[in-house]
């Protein structure tokens, strides 16, 4: 499963998302989330939520039971 945001790719899983932009490459799992330009977070070990990407406001739930 992949979304599209903007440009903005996440690539999902069975226990990790990706998040890809341009050239740049994270790596997120169950600890806290890195801080940069586009602020990802990560709450409760199976929630994931994205906002403030390029100035746009919007979040993404991602749970667990679903990887």
């Amino acid at each position: 499963m992949t979304l599209f945001y903007h440009e903005t790719e996440y690539f999902l899983s069975r226990n990790r998302i990706y998040f890809y932009h341009e050239t740049e490459y994270f790596f997120i799992t169950k600890q806290n989330i890195f801080l940069s330009r586009n602020r990802i977070y990560f709450y409760h070990e199976t929630e994931y939520f994205a906002n403030k990407i390029f100035g746009q406001k919007f979040h993404l739930d991602f749970y667990h039971r679903n990887f």
